[in-house]
């Protein structure tokens, strides 16, 4: 019963359909399911801090939509963390 962490909320896994917007591409949930790994998952300037520490929450995926959505009002990408932040 753990909740799906989609850890890759951005624009480019955005579709606009005639009956609303749909998120694609869960690879990146699936992984989570093998724990730790050894890269950084996601876009950075997408991703949040828990993420560059392979620590990533359902709250991780807001901050994803929160970037998604600055993209859609400013049409530019947020400015990426680093892993220190």
């Amino acid at each position: 019963n753990p909740p799906v962490v989609h850890r890759d909320i951005s624009p480019d896994n955005l579709i606009l359909c005639s009956d609303g917007i749909k998120l694609v591409d869960f690879s990146l949930a699936a992984a989570q399911k093998t724990r730790r790994t050894s890269s950084t998952m996601g876009k950075h300037s997408y991703a949040p801090p828990e993420q560059f520490r392979e620590q990533p929450c359902p709250q991780s995926d807001i901050y994803g939509l929160g970037a998604t959505m600055h993209y859609m009002l400013t049409a530019e990408d947020p400015r990426p963390l680093s892993p220190d932040d």
